[in-house]
């Protein structure tokens, strides 16, 4: 049992190393370019809008009665 407890806190205390390495957004720090330009580099393609939306199919027409 003591084992046990002492695995578990390795493994915590490994996970919380690795986890304060990375940033809020959850990706790992990068160095930041201190007070220079905003480059981005990679653009967000905006997607491509659709056509008129399809209508609704409509309801089956009932059977002539005979």
């Amino acid at each position: 049992m003591k084992n046990m407890l002492t695995l578990a806190a390795i493994l915590l205390a490994i996970w919380a190393g690795s986890a304060a390495a990375q940033s809020a957004v959850g990706g790992p720090k990068k160095p930041s370019n201190l007070g220079g330009p905003t480059v981005q580099k990679n653009p967000v393609v905006p997607a491509p809008q659709a056509s008129a939306p399809t209508p609704p199919p409509s309801p089956p027409k009932p059977l002539p009665k005979k």
